[in-house]
């Protein structure tokens, strides 16, 4: 989402919302809220430095992703190593590598 629309569905101006992205200015917590809302996301995931970029996902789409991944990482353990290299080269191709 840009800044522009972001700023539109929460009632904000642009520089505003830039001078937040930028580090420049402290918006409030109920400025906070009402982002995290419009993006989907908790206020929280604003301070988790340690995940994973949201990257537009909503909560339920990024749990969703992470099990997945859990289960896709079970499952390439239990895979001979020719079912591997096989595996690799699939997501090479799909990740267009």
């Amino acid at each position: 989402m840009t800044q522009g629309r972001l700023a539109e569905k929460t009632n904000l101006s642009t520089e505003f919302i830039s001078r937040i992205e930028r580090g420049v200015a402290m918006p409030s917590f109920k400025t906070l809220e009402t982002i995290a809302s419009v993006l989907g996301v908790r206020e929280r995931d604003f301070f988790d430095f340690g995940a994973p970029a949201l990257a537009g996902y909503t909560r339920q789409e990024e749990l969703k992703k992470r099990q997945s991944l859990d289960y896709m990482t079970r499952a390439l353990a239990r895979m001979e190593f020719r079912e591997l290299r096989i595996m690799h080269k699939i997501v090479t191709l799909l990740a267009d590598e």
